[in-house]
């Protein structure tokens, strides 16, 4: 029987499914799933056992929602809950080390698995001690990790007893931690010492540098006796300052530890809880830096490891998780590692920050450019519309050509631009204003292979970046305008935004009025950018020539200065817009109702509009002087008013 008609058989569960095909990020969709199967397992255990099949079907759902979200260390337990009722210890047991494997930095997965394995005695002697050191390495520096100290120090009593050096060792490493119980072991240590040499607590070479501190007139042979008959001193005067500072951290430390979110959620952080994750980091490694040069970055490390997991989703730390790193000499591994789990798994791909940093470190450290390049393409792969990539891919390009090649490359980037089968319009270069020697073939693999990626918003990009070449480092102004002239009414560069706006600024900074006045007539007529895009232009627009016009140009500009504005202004009801509307429809006056469903998206709202707006039935003439009328003018009168009571439209609801 397949998957489909099984789960036929279980609308609830199918429902839920869709729901979670239709969002991935819903919390409640999974949530009502797993409680779903968790009661399903319940009521009918014995029929899970015997049908492998729907077995599988529970499995997989689980294993989908933990390879997507694998920091939710609540639904590994529940996971492992469902496997032992069905299947039993062994199998449950492989659920947690999986866990741990994907998620070794859970103090939670840490305690619930520890508890299994002690409570069904899975592993003794030194096979559990070797558990224990383990995750001491990766949770025994969180500031909640009492928890899983307490069952260690536990075991080691029962194991060994409290007056052995075993016990004192493990104690030794807590009582160095600053913890939120620091006290309690505090306390449990200055009992014990008592009953231990200072040889047996501090380390050879520390003991060395502190007799030589108390005592430096004292000969090698008489070190030994000295420190055998003040023992007792020699341990107070070591441990009392220092477990003085470890107060001190943990008092410091909980003032941020207080704030900070602790674990993963489907949303994403907002900036103020990710901003309280950074000042925490920034106070770890300041301490660290004063103190021991970052040579126990272990605790950092930890911190880094912690704050990534409410903060995985976003880029801010995992940025400055890996530059701490490369900084401070991690391993390439360690980096390698942590740059392919962000890019690949949690970071979501408009977040290209991470993935620029991911490509300059292979380029600087690895040298491997072939897989930079990759990198790029999957890149404007992923984000189709993204101009910022193409732009910084042809800078990454243009820095690897060598000078007797540059030109070649930059007049390859607008032949990719002229010859790109959306161009439909300038495909002849006899209309061009460019030199009719330039070849109309592409010899840079590197651009044939970008060009397959290229549309409507984003192959007008490769003219700005050779634009700009021939502009500042060329110095060529002519040829950059002819350049951006030629493409002025081509198709390939209608949608694309950067063209439109590098080609206005370009003009501004020439401060050539009648050049700027074409952009914008070109922009109203031939662009197909949002409204809010090119109303944009023309408000800079409009202040560029009120700032520098003369007042005979005000007399021969005033009609079209007053129709920009009337043209522009969002805060107009839909039935005033008569200017933007007319520009929109152009000759075309059997669109009209698809240029008011455009205006109803582009209102400058990202999301909704709303038309809770009277009507006016008496304006006062704008033709008139009202200083001159003596009477006053009547009260304003509106026609429906009702309006003003309508609801909200969103975008998805207007058809």
């Amino acid at each position: 029987m397949s998957d489909e008609s099984i789960l036929h058989n279980f609308p609830q569960w199918e429902k839920y499914l869709k729901d979670i095909e239709s969002d991935p990020f819903d919390e409640d969709s999974w949530c009502e799933l797993v409680s779903h199967h968790e009661k399903l397992i319940h009521n009918h255990t014995s029929l899970l056992k015997s049908r492998t099949e729907l077995k599988q079907l529970i499995y997989r759902d689980m294993d989908t929602l933990l390879t997507k979200f694998p920091y939710l260390y609540v639904y590994w337990i529940k996971y492992a809950d469902m496997v032992f009722t069905i299947d039993g210890l062994l199998p449950s047991i492989d659920i947690y080390t999986r866990a741990l494997l994907v998620f070794p930095n859970s103090l939670d997965l840490w305690n619930k698995y520890t508890d299994v394995v002690l409570e069904y005695k899975l592993k003794k002697g030194e096979e559990l001690n070797d558990i224990f050191e383990e995750g001491c390495t990766k949770i025994g520096y969180h500031f909640q990790s009492h928890s899983f100290w307490d069952k260690y120090l536990s075991w080691a009593d029962t194991e060994y007893g409290k007056n052995s050096i075993d016990y004192m060792k493990i104690l030794l490493k807590v009582v160095r931690i600053p913890l939120h119980q620091y006290a309690r072991y505090t306390e449990e240590f200055n009992k014990l010492k008592l009953n231990f040499s200072a040889s047996d607590l501090i380390a050879v070479d520390d003991l060395r540098e502190l007799v030589n501190k108390r005592m430096p007139s004292l000969e090698k042979s008489q070190v030994e006796e000295y420190i055998e008959s003040n023992s007792k001193d020699i341990i107070n005067d070591y441990f009392g300052s220092f477990l003085k500072n470890v107060q001190k951290r943990s008092e410091d430390k909980w003032k941020f530890e207080s704030e900070v979110v602790q674990d993963f959620s489907f949303r994403v952080m907002t900036k103020e809880e990710i901003c309280l994750w950074i000042s925490y980091l920034d106070y770890e490694e300041n301490f660290h830096r004063v103190n021991d040069g970052l040579e126990r970055n272990v605790e950092v490390i930890s911190l880094y490891e912690r704050a990534l997991i409410p903060s995985c989703l976003n880029s801010e730390i995992w940025v400055k998780y890996l530059r701490f790193l490369i900084q401070n000499k991690g391993t390439e591994e360690a980096i390698m590692l942590n740059f392919q789990k962000s890019c690949d798994h949690f970071v979501s791909l408009d977040q290209t920050d991470l993935r620029f940093m991911y490509i300059r470190y292979m380029e600087l450290k690895l040298g491997n450019i072939e897989a930079c390049k990759n990198m790029f393409l999957k890149m404007t792969e992923n984000l189709p519309t993204d101009t910022f990539v193409i732009s910084k891919y042809i800078e990454f390009l243009l820095k690897y050509t060598t000078e007797d090649k540059r030109t070649q490359f930059i007049d390859d980037l607008v032949t990719t631009v002229r010859t790109h089968p959306l161009n439909n319009v300038f495909n002849k270069l006899k209309k061009s204003k460019i030199s009719t020697t330039m070849t109309l073939e592409v010899q840079n693999e590197d651009l044939q292979k970008l060009s397959s990626r290229l549309n409507f918003w984003t192959t007008g990009q490769l003219l700005i970046n050779a634009v700009t070449y021939i502009w500042l480092v060329n110095n060529d102004v002519k040829k950059s305008r002819d350049i951006l002239v030629s493409f002025l009414r081509s198709e390939v560069v209608r949608s694309c935004k950067p063209y439109w706006y590098f080609f206005f600024k370009f003009e501004l900074v020439h401060r050539n009025k009648n050049n700027i006045t074409h952009v914008i007539e070109a922009l109203k007529t031939q662009s197909t950018l949002s409204v809010f895009d090119v109303n944009f232009l023309i408000n800079e627009y409009n202040d560029f020539i009120l700032k520098n016009i003369t007042l005979d140009e005000i007399e021969q500009m005033k009609k079209e200065i007053v129709k920009n504005f009337l043209e522009t202004d969002f805060e107009s009801s839909m039935h005033m817009k008569h200017f933007l509307k007319a520009r929109l429809l152009g000759t075309n006056r059997n669109d009209e109702e698809i240029i008011h469903k455009r205006l109803y998206r582009e209102n400058g709202h990202p999301a909704a509009s709303s038309e809770g707006r009277p009507t006016l039935t008496n304006p006062i003439p704008i033709n008139q002087n009202t200083y001159e009328n003596v009477e006053a003018y009547p009260l304003p009168r509106f026609r429906n008013v009702e309006k003003a009571n309508s609801a909200i439209r969103y975008i998805h609801e207007i058809d």
